[in-house]
């Protein structure tokens, strides 16, 4: 499985594995996480660069905003 596909899958689990403290724990994980990849393609088309990189756009909802939904 590429990277992309296992930041998908275990979306949550990564956040907390990488950004406890910073970030994860103020997404509410109730609502599941949207990815946005056709609107990653559109911000940043394919390159002629040979570089190689992962990247993922997702949409989540922190805590916070959960209040007013």
């Amino acid at each position: 499985m590429r990277s992309k596909g296992i930041i998908t899958s275990l979306f949550e689990p990564f956040m907390y594995y990488f950004y406890e403290y910073e970030l994860a724990t103020e997404i509410d994980f109730n609502i599941k996480p949207e990815c946005l990849d056709k609107e990653l393609d559109e911000i940043y088309p394919d390159s002629d660069t040979k570089k190689i990189r992962s990247d993922k756009l997702i949409k989540f909802f922190p805590y916070y905003w959960t209040s007013f939904i």
